[in-house]
């Protein structure tokens, strides 16, 4: 990752071949420049060689735009999935305390427990927090004052990503998607965030298909590449 969104070539290959010399040993990384030719040449002038060319996709919203030209932007079924759960009574916590946290990864593993899936683990996730308290948000949806649905979103510079995340049944039944992410960009957006990432997008995965209904612009990156140093 570069302070500059577009980082000047010697730069890349500079920062990439200080990396080499840094660590001593077999080195992989999934690298954050974008997939194509140009990063590849980039890469094997750092002396990288690719390992994985698959890399991680995902979109990402503009939150530079005013708030009416971004609620504009969704598709209709989004925006009507919000006014339903603002009619239902749905109300949105923000949070940034520890219990909040606490909260949200005990929700994400009983929920990679009950369906069976892995990704970021309770250690990662507190590792995360501690190193930077300030960047990492729970919202939370309140139906009554009992939560039903949460996520966590993190910053890293002008950005943010949706990080983890649960929806319970009641959560789901008030359209907590819809509402949580419609929260989580206008708070984003008002702590000066540019960018809002949705975390993550695959073919034939159904979350991807409403992380759609958003408009994100769609991303990969130059996936994993290897150096022996």
């Amino acid at each position: 990752m570069f302070f500059a969104q577009t980082p000047e070539p010697r730069l890349v290959v500079g920062a990439y071949r200080a990396l080499r010399r840094a660590w001593r040993g077999p080195l992989v990384v999934a690298t954050a420049l974008p997939k194509g030719a140009e990063s590849d040449a980039l890469l094997r002038a750092a002396g990288f060689f690719r390992i994985r060319g698959a890399g991680w996709t995902s979109g990402r919203i503009d939150l530079c735009r005013d708030e009416d030209a971004l609620w504009r932007s969704f598709s209709s079924g989004f925006r009507n999935r919000v006014r339903q759960a603002d009619k239902a009574g749905a109300v949105v916590r923000i949070a940034d305390d520890a219990a909040s946290f606490d909260w949200m990864v005990a929700r994400h593993e009983e929920n990679m427990r009950d369906k069976g899936f892995s990704a970021a683990d309770a250690i990662m996730l507190h590792a995360l927090r501690a190193a930077a308290p300030a960047d990492v948000t729970v919202l939370q949806l309140l139906d009554g004052d009992k939560p039903v649905a949460g996520m966590s979103v993190v910053r890293f510079g002008a950005a943010a990503e949706y990080h983890i995340g649960w929806f319970g049944p009641e959560g789901r039944r008030l359209n907590a998607g819809n509402a949580l992410m419609w929260a989580t960009m206008r708070e984003m957006r008002r702590r000066g965030a540019a960018w809002f990432d949705v975390g993550g997008m695959r073919e034939g995965d159904g979350y991807t298909q409403f992380k759609r209904t958003m408009k994100p612009v769609e991303y990969t990156l130059a996936g994993e590449w290897g150096s022996v140093w």
